[in-house]
């Protein structure tokens, strides 16, 4: 398969039911010398998940994403900016209030802020 060809297989396993897979999908796509700006729905959507180990790809790989691109998708898709920063926030009470009990210092607030760095330059 070509690299585009590639890219798209693991932005469609990257919504697979098992997380490790997901991650696994999403460490496939940042791999790549070039991630095109159809990817950046695929990896914001991960962006909303649970599992912490995702959140920590996303966070340590933020710099491999166009923020331009970037920006210009979180404005013509607010509703689903919006959607995937309130899933950040009630994953982080569910499952890591506790750990976290500074709701900055959680991984998938990191990125959140990120995303909004992104959107407001």
């Amino acid at each position: 398969m070509t690299d585009q060809q590639q890219m798209i297989a693991a932005c469609l396993f990257s919504r697979h039911h098992d997380g490790f897979e997901r991650q696994n999908q999403l460490e496939k796509i940042l791999s790549f010398k070039n991630v095109y700006p159809w990817v950046l729905p695929y990896v914001i959507r991960l962006s909303g998940e649970y599992v912490k180990e995702i959140l920590h790809v996303i966070y340590d790989n933020r710099r491999r994403l166009d923020t331009e691109e970037l920006n210009r998708f979180l404005l013509d898709n607010p509703v689903f900016h919006q959607l995937i920063e309130s899933r950040v926030i009630s994953y982080w009470n569910a499952y890591y209030r506790e750990e976290y009990p500074d709701r900055s210092t959680y991984i998938g607030t990191k990125i959140i802020q990120f995303y909004r760095e992104a959107f407001y330059d």
